[in-house]
């Protein structure tokens, strides 16, 4: 057993540092830790709120965001339509551009007069 403890001085130094060291740094008071705590729930609750904020103002964007879709879409379709009105307003006044033409060129090749109410008749098919 003396072979084991060689120096007893210098394992008493040992372990009086080593108590000392815990001692010192050691534990906190129930305060302490009460009052970190409380802390850490605030900073949670600050979180839980400005996370909840977010996807409020998340929702809100996407609203707006289908709002205008749905804007450009009825454009869109007012687009579409507006095209194909002016698309048959053109169609319906070659035709009267090409009847005129072909009733012109067929009473300039007879030397036939032109009469008023044959037009009115043909204006009036096309125009219903």
């Amino acid at each position: 057993m003396k072979e084991k403890i060689k120096h007893p001085v210098r394992m008493l130094t040992l372990a009086a540092i080593a108590g000392a060291f815990i001692g010192l740094t050691g534990c906190a008071t129930t305060s302490q830790v009460e009052e970190l705590q409380n802390k850490v729930n605030a900073d949670i609750a600050a979180v839980r709120a400005d996370a909840a904020a977010a996807k409020s103002e998340a929702h809100a964007a996407n609203a707006k965001a289908n709002d205008a879709v749905r804007i450009a879409d009825e454009a869109n379709r007012r687009s579409m339509d507006t095209e194909s009105k002016i698309d048959r307003m053109f169609k319906k006044a070659m035709q009267v551009i090409t009847i005129k033409y072909s009733v012109a060129n067929f009473y300039i090749h007879k030397k036939t007069p032109l009469r008023r109410g044959f037009f009115m008749n043909i204006f009036y098919r096309i125009n219903r």
